[in-house]
């Protein structure tokens, strides 16, 4: 068993050297397992930005793709991800205006609308969020709720990350919205700011003061119609 480990460790025979598997698990660590197909200005890159020109949308241009005889195959998914990998500045905002929007909005009935919590001012739907936030292809956007314990005794904010699933909790001292507003902050901040693009949150009045959470953070928080969180 030991010298099993020791060829395993090493990848090739002879003793296992600490110092030299360190320095092979650096350089594979930086290196991409499986490269990107789409990469930036490669020749596939320019065919997709070609047909996003003409108005196709990722997945008509997945399968333009796939029709044709140039070898080029990728999903859609990936699509997205590379369009919105992209590091930020004019071209990435150039090239991401080229995208229609991936479904229709819902229209709401009458009678919702005249459900809505007016104790939120400015609230924007889920509707106007981008396609890739359905899509789930990239991180950075999250869904969060309240939980209130056993006569209101207690409450705890909950945050989850709709890519990774990653799960964080926020103790509040009670639900008002500038104490939900405060919590989340403070958590939301001790994230990447590539990690802190969206929140998705129901109508609920704890979510009132949603405008400095954005302020804070630099989140954009969208609404969830009545009934239907």
């Amino acid at each position: 068993m030991a010298g099993w480990w020791a060829l395993a460790a090493s990848g090739r025979g002879g003793s296992y050297v600490a110092s030299r598997a360190q320095s092979r698990a650096r350089l594979r660590a930086g290196k991409l397992r499986v490269p990107r197909k789409l990469q930036l200005h490669g020749p596939l890159w320019e065919l997709v930005l070609r047909h996003l020109r003409r108005g196709l949308s990722p997945e008509q241009i997945a399968s333009t793709l796939a029709l044709t005889d140039f070898g080029f195959r990728i999903s859609h998914e990936a699509i997205y991800t590379a369009l919105y990998a992209m590091p930020r500045g004019e071209l990435r905002e150039s090239v991401l205006k080229l995208l229609r929007r991936g479904h229709k909005g819902r229209r709401l009935r009458a009678s919702a609308r005249d459900r809505r919590n007016k104790a939120i001012s400015d609230m924007v739907l889920i509707d106007e969020r981008p396609a890739e936030i359905d899509l789930r292809v990239v991180p950075g956007h999250w869904e969060g709720d309240l939980i209130i314990g056993k006569g209101n005794r207690s409450q705890v904010g909950t945050l989850v990350e709709r890519t990774t699933l990653f799960v964080a909790l926020v103790r509040l001292d009670n639900a008002k919205a500038p104490t939900v507003a405060a919590g989340f902050s403070t958590l939301l901040n001790r994230v990447d700011s590539q990690m802190r693009q969206s929140l998705a949150y129901d109508q609920g009045t704890e979510m009132a003061h949603h405008k400095n959470l954005t302020a804070n953070t630099g989140v954009k928080v969208y609404f969830a119609h009545p009934h239907a969180p």
